[in-house]
């Protein structure tokens, strides 16, 4: 096979190229007062691309995608050639492997603040809000092993999806003594 050799024995071999791109950014604020009460305010933005590609390269596979182009197998997805890719270092056009071809976008963004409030000099008081706005993209391509054609299907519909929430958390803090805290603590996330 074009990928794995001549040999005479049954091979597969697994290749994963993966490639990602992040950029982000943080921006705080946050209060060092000498009084009871202080703040952290804050923004944050996500931006990340990413796609994996997963071949699964089987000579076996090779071999039949062979033996249907020369008329000798039946066909898998009905008639015409199957194209086998002839690059050593698979190219995903080819129909002789399986690939995983999974592009991937996430777009993120939030905006959070918290206030501490020293009640006395034994209680402390924390409370905190956090608006996220996420959006993700992402498209599943179907396996082609040794269908008829070349390259990546047509026609592939793109998924999206948004979500956007408040979340939050309060806790409050005692200490009695300077080895001793004891705390409540009550929170909202989302994943």
């Amino acid at each position: 096979t074009p990928q794995l050799g001549a040999t005479r024995f049954d091979e597969l071999e697994e290749i994963n190229n993966l490639y990602a791109r992040q950029w982000s950014r943080e921006l705080r604020l946050q209060s060092a007062f000498d009084g009871p009460v202080n703040f952290n305010l804050g923004g944050i933005y996500i931006h990340l691309k990413r796609l994996n590609d997963v071949f699964y390269v089987p000579n076996t596979e090779t071999a039949y995608a062979e033996c249907i182009n020369a008329g000798f197998c039946p066909p898998v997805g009905g008639p015409g050639a199957v194209y086998i890719d002839p690059n050593p270092n698979p190219d995903g056009t080819g129909h002789n492997y399986y690939i995983s071809h999974n592009p991937y976008e996430l777009k993120s963004a939030a905006a959070f603040g918290e206030i501490y409030w020293q009640a006395t000099s034994k209680i402390k008081l924390t409370g905190g809000l956090r608006y996220t706005d996420d959006k993700k993209s992402n498209v599943n391509y179907p396996v082609e092993l040794l269908l008829p054609g070349r390259g990546w299907p047509s026609g592939v519909t793109p998924q999206h999806a948004e979500f956007k929430e408040l979340t939050g958390r309060f806790n409050i803090d005692y200490q009695p003594t300077d080895d001793t805290l004891l705390y409540a603590s009550y929170s909202k996330g989302y994943k």
